[in-house]
């Protein structure tokens, strides 16, 4: 017999999330792609994934001086050149991922920040920092007009009462990008329990790869076995996708 009301069909692809925010593909500037080859292959893999426009948001931090703009920016052309070249047509776009250290606040305020649309400035905690420092670097990121886009949340569990931590940033308009293969175990069992958690009570604004190299790649490729990577990426499609106005 059939019925009027039917299930929407399981998301095999990440087309509905549109952009992926955060993957290091630009080579050898950080801990992604280690050179031109394989960061071609993770652009590749990605745009098969359903992925229609790439940002390249290499690590920026005082541990990496070599990571200027002027320095990533070279290294994008020359990987946009590589793409063309092996006849990979994809969107791509710069940003930066910024671990709010020492240094961060220098950079602020020299003003010369690789943000996402909407002057969102996807950052990384670091874990050895006070939360009342972090809650002055955000604040001051507001002041600038910037508006924070966390990192991959659901993996700080170093903050005392994490929980409330997220959920009180959420209420501050901050956007939470929780990174896909969390939802898969692939950072352990409690980081799949938060990004679960953050999922359930509409905390996630973006979903990314975060991708690093093949093995993650592929990882990302057998996601979809995942239930529960299914459901996210429903949720978030239907909200729009990554990088709503």
């Amino acid at each position: 017999m059939l019925t009027l009301f039917r299930s929407k069909p399981e998301p095999l692809s990440f087309e509905s999330l549109g952009t992926d925010i955060h993957a290091h593909l630009l080579p050898g500037l950080d801990n992604g792609a280690a050179d031109i080859s394989e960061a071609v292959l993770l652009a590749s893999g990605l745009r098969d994934l359903g992925f229609k426009h790439l940002f390249c948001t290499p690590h920026i931090s005082k541990s990496l001086p070599g990571n200027t703009p002027d320095t990533v920016l070279a290294v994008f052309e020359a990987f946009r050149k590589g793409l063309s070249a092996a006849g990979i047509t994809i969107e791509l776009s710069l940003a930066a991922e910024y671990l709010l250290d020492e240094g961060f606040e220098e950079l602020l305020e020299a003003n010369s920040l690789l943000s996402l649309p909407g002057k969102r400035l996807l950052v990384e905690l670091q874990p050895n920092r006070a939360e009342v420092d972090l809650r002055t670097l955000l604040f001051n990121l507001r002041i600038k007009e910037y508006l924070p886009v966390l990192a991959h949340p659901e993996r700080y569990h170093f903050l005392p009462n994490y929980k409330k931590v997220i959920a009180k940033w959420h209420e501050r308009g901050y956007e939470m990008q929780v990174d896909i293969l969390s939802l898969t175990g692939y950072h352990g069992s409690e980081t799949r329990a938060t990004a679960l958690w953050m999922l359930k009570n509409d905390l996630v604004s973006s979903l990314a790869s975060n991708v690093h190299n093949r093995k993650e790649l592929e990882l990302l490729n057998r996601s979809f076995e995942s239930s529960k990577v299914r459901e996210a990426v429903r949720k978030i499609g239907e909200k729009g996708g990554n990088l709503t106005v």
